[in-house]
């Protein structure tokens, strides 16, 4: 069975968008050691803090769609998945992206009910760094 998992990105508070966001959804290889070093090469492929488009939510989708083009899909809206197992927020700004990491927890008594438990905040350097290391199948 595939791990799916949602990825959303968001501005830094204080951002002139502050309320842009995209939310994209994963169908396979979701879990933190594949994602986590996807979402930082993302970041770093297109320049890192040097590229302005970064500190953008739709640059910083784009970014990850080209990634991994046969991997993410745009979404309509923001509602969770019934069927991820993990869902990122990509926090990005000016110096860089900070990744949230949350196991999602599916009642199936209850439908649409879903619990998310926080893993940690990182930069994403340091996320792909623990998720190449393993620390991740670890601590999750």
């Amino acid at each position: 069975m595939s791990t799916r998992c949602q990825v959303k990105i968001q501005v830094h508070s204080g951002h002139t968008n502050d309320d842009e966001k995209v939310t994209l959804y994963h169908h396979c290889d979701g879990y933190p050691t594949n994602m986590l070093p996807l979402i930082h090469k993302a970041f770093v492929d297109n320049g890192g803090a040097e590229n302005w488009k970064l500190e953008r939510a739709g640059h910083a989708a784009s970014f990850l769609c080209a990634t991994d083009p046969g991997g993410f899909e745009p979404e309509a809206g923001h509602d969770l998945h019934g069927d991820i197992e993990w869902y990122y927020v990509v926090t990005v700004g000016k110096v860089t992206w900070d990744v949230q990491v949350y196991e999602v927890a599916n009642d199936w008594q209850t439908p649409n009910k879903q619990t998310l438990s926080t893993k940690g905040l990182y930069p994403t350097e340091e996320a792909a760094k623990m998720a190449k290391e393993a620390i991740f199948s670890s601590r999750f």
